[in-house]
């Protein structure tokens, strides 16, 4: 054989290690806040005070059942806590649909959810998503 014909195979598991990383990587990513809730078996929650309003906080994660969807506006009314509290979907919020990736679209009405993210500007945001 010559070395040229050797090289072949060489490239293609460079290839195959670099794509094996690449994917590994990716999910390592995403894995950190639905590991943690099957972890635990549980859901934390958020401590949450009605009169004190969104713009005391920062961060958030609280669960609940989905009380409306509004597709156009990217919002989700969320029932928790004996209130509903609209909270914002973005491009970038990553959602879980029983374990598997999910869209905007498998959010319905009565879903129960637990939801992550942060208050900007009086609203509140979702980073993460995870249908139950």
């Amino acid at each position: 054989m010559r070395c040229s014909e050797r090289r072949w195979p060489t490239q293609a598991l460079s290839a195959f290690v670099l794509c094996l990383i690449f994917l590994l990587t990716a999910v390592a990513a995403s894995a950190p806040a639905s590991a943690a809730t099957r972890a635990h078996g549980h859901h934390s929650r958020m401590a949450y005070d009605p009169e004190a309003g969104p713009s005391d906080e920062s961060a958030f994660t609280m669960s609940g059942t989905v009380a409306s969807v509004d597709y156009d506006a990217n919002v989700i009314v969320l029932a928790a806590h004996g209130d509903k509290i609209s909270i914002a979907v973005t491009p970038t919020t990553a959602i879980e649909d029983r374990g598997q990736a999910g869209s905007f679209a498998d959010i319905r009405r009565g879903s129960h959810v637990t939801i992550s993210g942060t208050v900007n500007a009086n609203e509140r945001i979702a980073h993460t998503i995870v249908i139950k």
